[in-house]
């Protein structure tokens, strides 16, 4: 009797713990969801949308090439093109016009053991060449953008040239917007160069959605 009265104490105390718990559960998800801001001031939306912690910043590695993918705004895009000590609120929103009709990415490569992702010691002129060139004209017909069901072409591929100063590689690479309604968003790289053949990165549209107001 003993023993199936304490059998008993431990199965209700196990159903107290477990509904204790679950309820945890859901006020961390509120807690969390309310802490969560709504509006931002530029340089706080240039740090938020850069933490990768926020879903925006993707990356991948295959030996010692990692890529990091970022999506950014319409208002991060604009943010980025102007001057910091002096933003013109008129001028951001101007910014932003022009450039809402697409999406936007920044597509960065690095080689994990080199201080200078197109060239070390062992490159050959030819292979430099062929990596440069590849990364500011061709690699354009390699990316797609699927948004919902829809696939787009890379409309915009600027290629930031460094010449050695980091070591990484930007692409600035830009898609037609498929809709006005948020959707998933995946793009596609199919790469021909380095050896890494089809990458993915992919932005769920509950992080989209998530995104902040940027405020002035």
């Amino acid at each position: 009797m003993i023993a199936a009265g304490c059998g008993f104490f431990n199965l209700k105390c196990m159903q107290k713990s477990i509904y204790f718990f679950q309820l945890l559960g859901v006020f961390s998800t509120l807690f969390f969801t309310a802490c969560s801001p709504s509006e931002l001031k530029p340089a706080e939306y240039i740090e938020w949308s850069d933490n990768a912690e926020n879903n925006l910043v993707k990356t991948f590695q295959q030996n010692n090439i990692k890529l990091t993918c970022q999506y950014t705004t319409p208002e991060y895009v604009s943010l980025k093109q102007t001057d910091a000590a002096s933003l013109d609120e008129a001028m951001v929103n101007e910014n932003i016009d022009a450039v809402n009709e697409m999406i936007h990415f920044k597509l960065q490569f690095e080689d994990t053991t080199s201080n200078n992702f197109l060239k070390n010691n062992y490159t050959t002129a030819e292979e430099f060449n062929l990596k440069s060139m590849y990364l500011s004209y061709d690699i354009h017909f390699d990316l797609k953008a699927v948004q919902g069901g829809d696939t787009t072409e890379c409309v915009l591929n600027h290629h930031e040239r460094t010449y050695g100063s980091t070591p990484y590689e930007t692409l600035l690479i830009a898609f037609p917007k498929s809709g006005t309604e948020i959707k998933d968003v995946e793009l596609i790289f199919n790469d021909r160069v380095f050896g890494l053949g089809r990458v993915k990165f992919f932005f769920a549209k509950e992080d989209l959605e998530g995104i902040p107001t940027l405020v002035f």
